[in-house]
Formats: C-alpha cells, sequence, structure tokens
C-alpha cells in the first residue's frame, strides 16, 4: 500500500486543523485559568494582581510594579508554568507532595522569551495537565504570590 504524500490526505489535513483548534482552545483555557488564579488570590489579600497577556505567555504580575512584576507565567502553546525568583519559592519546596507529582524542566520553554543571560529570573519550570492539575497549580500561584517580593 503506498503512503500518501504529506499533507495531501484528508486525514492529514483534519488533524492538522484538529491540533490547531486544540492548540487555539489551550491558550483560551490557560488564559481563563490564570484569570480564576487572580481573582481567588486577590481575595486571599496577599495584594492586588493582574493578568498580563503578551504574545508567548500569560503572566500574574504585581499591579503597580514597574520592574520585575511577573510573578508567575504560563507559556501559550505549552502546558509550563515559570516561576519568578522573585516568589522565594525554594527548590525543596516541589519534593513535597502533591508537588512532587509535576514534572520540573531544567531550563525555560521558548514561549517566555528569555534570552540565555536571563535564565536565573525564573528557576523553576513546571510542567501541568490543566485538567488534572488545577488545585496544585493554584496553591502553587497562592504561595508565590504570598512571597512575592523585589
Amino acid at each position: 500500500m503506498e503512503e500518501p504524500l504529506r499533507g495531501n490526505s484528508r486525514t492529514e489535513r483534519g488533524l492538522w486543523k484538529g491540533k490547531m483548534m486544540e492548540r487555539a482552545h489551550g491558550k483560551d483555557s490557560i488564559e481563563s485559568f490564570v484569570e480564576e488564579i487572580i481573582n481567588g488570590i486577590n481575595k486571599q489579600g496577599y495584594g492586588a494582581f493582574s493578568l498580563n497577556d503578551t504574545s508567548g505567555y500569560f503572566s500574574i504580575q504585581r499591579a503597580g510594579a514597574e520592574r520585575y512584576k511577573n510573578v508567575a507565567c504560563f507559556v501559550k502553546n505549552e502546558y509550563v508554568l515559570s516561576i519568578s525568583k522573585y516568589a522565594n519559592i525554594e527548590r525543596s519546596f516541589f519534593d513535597n507532595s502533591p508537588y512532587d507529582r509535576l514534572k520540573r524542566r531544567t531550563s525555560p520553554p521558548q514561549g517566555l522569551q528569555l534570552r540565555r543571560e536571563s535564565w536565573d529570573l525564573y528557576p523553576h519550570h513546571i510542567e501541568y495537565v490543566l485538567k488534572e492539575d488545577k488545585d496544585i497549580i493554584f496553591q502553587i500561584c497562592r504561595k508565590a504570590c504570598e512571597n512575592f517580593q523585589f
């Protein structure tokens, strides 16, 4: 049986369209998830935080801060959370349950748009499954906002 040329079969075009739709839907669900987190954190009184929407990521930012205002960044095209060093979260925090079940990365995702010399600004990169890890991600973001100091 002969294989169809790449991109010419109806099946492949349908799969590609499906992936694009899934990616677009993922961006919307990440944005609404980050808004939910910000609303929840603002109600708890750790200060005022807002949504920052860039081309590569959504971030929770400290309202009114001029420098180093991003507390946590959610990359748009993949499910990765990057946490600022100013959130003052130790690496050992992620060794405890339930955070230890999340996969950690050693380098930032491309969507974060960091130059190599700026990698130390975001020392924690966590992969997550949005449907399964919402509560854990909220707890991490709450801890980051609570401890955020520059």
